[in-house]
């Protein structure tokens, strides 16, 4: 299983920022799927502001991320595949 999860932050309402996010995984879905990843096999979330975007002096200092979590049959933890 693969979870595509994108983050937002403060900025706009949150219907901007579902519509962000939303925009923002959306062609992470098209390549896995471009690469014979079923899309029933893909997840996608939607989430608030990511913890680690709260710090100062980080590059794409507005919050906003996608990552990318690869899920293996018998592993307990994800492979992060992705982080943007």
């Amino acid at each position: 299983m693969v979870e595509i999860q994108g983050f937002t932050d403060k900025t706009g309402s949150v219907v901007y920022n579902d519509e962000l996010t939303k925009s923002a995984r959306q062609p992470w879905r098209g390549y896995l799927a471009s690469h014979k990843v079923p899309l029933a096999n893909i997840t996608m979330l939607g989430t608030g502001v990511a913890e680690a975007n709260r710090k100062p002096g980080r590059a794409g200092a507005k919050g906003r991320k996608v990552d990318v979590r690869v899920y293996v049959p018998g592993e307990s933890k994800p492979e992060i595949w992705a982080k943007t």
